[in-house]
């Protein structure tokens, strides 16, 4: 809130068509009501009881903390499948038919820079790195790929050894040597097991080769671990500066330390708090261990809306200490607007997570428990403990004040000059112009949206230095990067034999320009398993492009009721993008029509939320705009550090959409609710929204800034995915905070009018409720 605000003069109401149920008046303040509001009963008794309510906070907190190192200890990779995918359906085939290549297949990938494969100390290497990584938990079968010559000389003698011939006769440079890996188990379990396996593999080949031969695993869940320790390096390093910066915002906004100080610390103790649930219930349930990207999300939404609520509270409890209240009443009366406001900004970022349980994947549930339960605590941690810290450092509040800057008023009349209500003026004599800009501005941004490309990245430049990034450049330097991604093609049959059609498929298979080997494998049993290794990287669109066609080649056996499913890397990829493009408008429409129907419930108005709607959906399309722009079309790619694969990350839109709808609600409510406070006090449609626009700006600039900078903090990530997340919201939250908030939605309500406030004949107790103000109890029955 400034502390400079203006008490703009009343202006002629504008003509406007008259409803068809045109507004009641704004009514008369109530009489003191014998019990207030439950908000402020809260906010009053947390005051008064502040020893208790700090004591009980700082030790649920005090005992999160010591669980944090049994958190990060059982931290994994994000679970990326699709359940009831063909990609899961094929592995569990696999798994079952071919016992020793297990549920997943890696490589074990040697390299030299002075021996040849041929060396003998390169070939001791190679087997005793082997026998150590065979006698390790969860591995099936290691079976190393013979040379050329040893391909040459010896032919075949069944389907596998055909297999690692043909492999072997890809690869080009002698100082390489390759083995295959079986993996069992699930992907909780493997994720487990990766790091000491990758770690043993690296031991005995620096102990062999006294250093000549490194050696390292590839495939999709070494990637991914390492991906895992990445991130989280990255999201402690980023966010521990993000986080100076933002106090230094709040410094700016608010003026001094003290008042500064109380949003990051509310903020810190929700987070604090709800990373220690997640702990407790990984300890009761080892298979719900949290993953790297729930932290980040956690961590990210956690921040934000916990200093964005507790700064909206602060600036309304500033206000009451300004205008005379006592301690315990200005919290109770910060609770009943503000944190009436934050109430519901919560109930919209809770409901917008629920959407992401429509992807039937485990990673998005993880995210939607996550956001929710850090929703929670953040609301708890407002409502609770920070009434009762506000209470009791009412003196500490303005300590450390910039210089210049005056405490806060309650009067704020004499203030005409001040920039924000020159702005409100401006907006409010010539409304048409100025939303004309800002629609055509947000629509500029969307318009690249329309090209949006999906797909997902293996995160090559986040993996550089890392064991499975080591191996993966090994890999597409020799030729072989599809290695690490091979498809398989599951055909269950008869004992009789396989498919009559399958000899057909194999022709085609082998027609394919992007398949550089195909080899059929039988159990013996009822399964065929035909592998196909790329040409080109299983996450590159060619690679992509060769799964969906494959798939397109075992149609024939399909219709002739032969149940082929299609795996592997690549398959999991195709799948994981389909389903997203499927689902994200089932995402989408379930989240505008929930926030519709709820916020009919809190503006009482049927035209605000259309175009509450309306707007976060023209701030969400030009942030997807800019996205494209920049990592699609690589517009930026030197300046953040990455290359443009061509494509974004697959489950991008669901967690932008989901994240943003909810935390952009803050500002949307906060703005229109004061708004309509103003307009219940005066009945004046222009003077109410020109008033709310000036004595919500400050607030709504200094916390978009502060989200802004959180967000924006996520470039750094060497993480392709984390980057993109970073820079769409972050991108998102300053239109959404500057282009619709501070001119678009007052432009809308200047033209609106009475219109604003008109709902088709609402039920007696929705009337009733109205007719006793914004907060359900006049200040005066406070």
């Amino acid at each position: 809130m400034s502390a400079h605000e203006v008490t703009l003069p009343a202006q002629p109401a504008p003509t406007h068509p008259v409803p068809t149920q045109p507004a009641p008046a704004p009514p008369q303040a109530p009489g003191p009501l014998s019990r207030p509001p439950l908000l402020y009963r809260l906010g009053v008794c947390s005051a008064r009881r502040r020893g208790l309510v700090c004591g009980v906070w700082l030790l649920a907190v005090a005992a999160s903390i010591g669980l944090l190192p049994h958190f990060l200890y059982s931290l994994r990779a994000p679970v990326v499948r699709v359940d009831g995918s063909e990609s899961v359906r094929a592995d569990g085939l696999a798994a079952r038919g071919f016992p020793l290549l297990g549920s997943e297949q890696l490589l074990l990938v040697f390299h030299s820079e002075q021996l040849d494969a041929t060396d003998p100390r390169y070939a001791d290497t190679v087997a005793w790195t082997a026998a150590a990584l065979r006698h390790q938990h969860g591995v099936r079968a290691v079976a190393v790929l013979p040379t050329a010559e040893q391909a040459a000389a010896s032919p075949p003698a069944d389907d596998v050894g055909a297999l690692m011939a043909a492999l072997s006769r890809l690869r080009h440079d002698p100082h390489n040597a390759y083995a295959l890996v079986g993996l069992g188990g699930d992907e909780s379990r493997r994720q487990e097991r990766i790091g000491a396996q990758q770690a043993q593999v690296g031991r005995v080949a620096q102990h062999f080769s006294d250093g000549a031969v490194s050696a390292a695993l590839v495939g999709r869940t070494p990637v991914n671990d390492d991906l895992r320790s990445v991130e989280l390096a990255d999201l402690r390093d980023v966010e521990g500066v993000a986080v100076i910066v933002a106090l230094v915002v709040l410094l700016l906004g608010l003026g001094t330390v003290g008042a500064a100080l109380v949003p990051v610390v509310l903020a810190g103790a929700a987070i604090a708090l709800t990373f220690g649930l997640i702990a407790a219930v990984g300890l009761i349930d080892p298979t719900l261990r949290p993953d790297t990207l729930l932290v980040t999300v956690v961590t990210v939404v956690g921040l934000g809306i916990g200093i964005d609520y507790a700064l909206f509270v602060v600036v309304r409890f500033q206000e009451e200490i300004a205008a005379g209240a006592p301690p315990e009443q200005a919290a109770g009366r910060a609770l009943a607007t503000s944190g009436r406001t934050v109430c519901y900004s919560g109930a919209v970022v809770a409901a917008a997570a629920t959407s992401m349980l429509l992807l039937p994947s485990r990673v998005f549930r993880d995210l939607t428990a996550g956001t929710c339960t850090v929703t929670a605590v953040v609301l708890a941690a407002t409502l609770t403990l920070l009434p009762a810290g506000l209470a009791g450092a009412v003196r500490w509040l303005g300590r450390g004040a910039l210089p210049g800057r005056r405490p806060a008023r309650q009067d704020v009349g004499d203030a005409e000059g001040q920039p924000w209500a020159r702005w409100a003026r401006r907006l409010m004599r010539r409304p048409v112009p100025y939303l004309l800009v800002g629609l055509a501005l947000l629509g500029a941004s969307a318009a690249p949206a329309l090209g949006l490309s999906l797909g997902v990245d293996f995160g090559r430049h986040a993996l550089a230095g890392t064991p499975s990034g080591a191996a993966l450049a090994v890999l597409e330097s020799d030729a072989l990067a599809g290695a690490a991604g091979q498809v398989t093609v599951m055909v269950p049959h008869t004992a009789a034999g396989p498919a009559p059609q399958l000899p057909a498929l194999l022709d085609a298979l082998r027609a394919q320009p992007q398949a550089a080997v195909v080899q059929a494998v039988d159990n013996g049993r009822d399964l065929t398993m035909v592998v196909v290794v790329p040409a080109v990287a299983p996450d590159s669109p060619a690679g992509v492009e060769l799964v969906r066609r494959i798939r397109e080649l075992t149609e024939p056996l399909r219709q002739s009721g032969t149940p082929v499913a299609v795996g592997g890397f690549g398959a999991l990829l195709l799948d994981i993008t389909r389903e997203v493009s499927a689902t994200v408008w089932w995402v989408i429409g379930s989240v505008l029509a929930l926030s519709l129907c709820y916020l009919v419930f809190v503006f009482r108005s049927l035209l605000l939320p259309l175009k509450a709607v309306a707007m976060n959906l023209l701030a969400t399309g030009a942030s997807y705009g800019l996205t494209v722009a920049v990592f699609q079309h690589g517009w930026a790619q030197g300046v953040l550090g990455f290359t443009s694969t061509g494509r974004v990350q697959a489950y991008l839109p669901v967690i932008v959409f989901a994240v943003l709808f909810g935390l952009s609600m803050d500002y949307e409510v906060f703005l229109v609710r004061r708004i309509r406070e103003e307009y219940l006090a005066t009945g004046d449609n222009t003077r109410a929204v020109a008033l709310g626009l000036q004595r919500t700006a400050r607030p709504i600039t200094t916390a978009a800034l502060v989200m802004v900078l959180l967000f924006a903090g996520l470039l750094a990530d060497r993480a392709l995915e984390i980057k993109e997340i970073g820079f769409a919201l972050a991108v998102a939250v300053a239109l959404d905070a500057t282009v619709v908030r501070l001119l678009l939605v007052p432009t809308v309500m200047r033209l609106l009018g009475e219109w604003n406030w008109w709902l088709p004949a609402p039920p007696i107790w929705f009337r009733t409720r109205a007719s006793r103000g914004d907060d359900g109890v006049s200040k005066q029955g406070l």
